[in-house]
């Protein structure tokens, strides 16, 4: 998340991530939670915008501000994922339970991805607010100075290194030879991941050299992943995902290639229309774009159920 906190910068991000799946929504027939992604990282953005809009005015009392508001969130996460129905009162009213219900009304699809990854975006925010802590000017003087008496500057980036890998070689064994059903994997899962992608961003930027490597491609992949991951319940397969679009009955490899291209292709045009829009929309009055777009949007999901 960047220092902007304003509605117009939020309009942009929530516009672009759920143009493609409201439309969808209308125009396939599907609940909103077919999507399952959009839905969870709009709330968690709405969560983590609303955070630091709250804790933005409080001064040099801040960081105080943002450990409790980051304790909250652990509280709400850690509530949510031991007590089953616990959300399912806070949005049982409309338009709001269209964004969290499937056709039959029921929240069972919404529990289990939310309680899949509840602990990734608050500890997320730990790590961001560690690492601004960190960047500070004094704090940054202090840990060069503890870094270089404690210990010499060659041993650091290794123990920053291997400390992670191993702790991710942990994680696979520990789900390879104590997780014995879905159930156990998932808890597991839930536990576990977030400190995983913490432990390889330490890695991935424990020695200087790998900071002047990236893959071009997976750059590119990244900047239209919402719309590749939402493009392929249509284009790449079909049936809900349960199969595979066919063009070439008895041409499997040509199929594969031109089904692939048709979808990056239009995963990418729908991802610079959708970015487009965003920005034009976002120069018109933020209240006329927020009450137009919630208005509509209300409208299209009543209607695709």
């Amino acid at each position: 998340m960047t220092r902007d906190t304003s509605p117009k910068r939020a309009f942009q991000v929530l516009f672009r991530t759920n143009l493609l799946t409201i439309l969808l929504c209308l125009v396939m027939d599907r609940p909103y939670q077919h999507y399952y992604f959009v839905p969870l990282i709009s709330l968690w953005y709405i969560i983590m915008h609303s955070a630091a809009i709250a804790t933005q005015h409080f001064g040099k009392g801040r960081l105080v501000a943002v450990l409790a508001v980051l304790t909250l969130l652990f509280a709400f996460s850690v509530v949510f994922w031991t007590i089953p129905g616990f959300f399912q009162p806070l949005v049982s009213w409309w338009p709001i339970q269209l964004a969290f219900q499937d056709n039959q009304g029921s929240m069972h699809e919404w529990n289990f991805r939310f309680q899949l990854d509840c602990f990734s975006p608050p500890l997320g925010m730990l790590s961001a607010l560690i690492l601004c802590v960190w960047k500070e000017e004094k704090s940054a003087r202090r840990w060069q100075a503890l870094f270089h008496t404690r210990m010499s500057a060659i041993c650091t980036p290794f123990i920053l290194f291997l400390v992670p890998i191993l702790f991710m070689v942990l994680y696979a064994v520990l789900l390879s030879c104590v997780c014995h059903g879905k159930e156990q994997c998932n808890q597991v899962h839930t536990w576990m991941s977030p400190f995983v992608v913490v432990a390889f961003l330490i890695s991935r930027n424990s020695f200087q050299i790998f900071h002047r490597f990236h893959s071009q491609f997976f750059a590119s992949v990244g900047r239209a992943s919402l719309e590749l991951f939402i493009s392929q319940y249509h284009i790449w397969m079909a049936n809900d995902t349960k199969a595979l679009l066919v063009f070439f009955p008895r041409q499997e490899l040509l199929n594969a290639v031109v089904v692939t291209c048709v979808f990056v292709s239009v995963a990418y045009l729908v991802s610079s229309i959708t970015q487009t829009l965003a920005k034009t929309l976002s120069t018109i009055d933020w209240r006329i774009c927020w009450t137009t777009t919630v208005i509509a949007f209300s409208i299209i999901l009543t209607l695709s159920r």
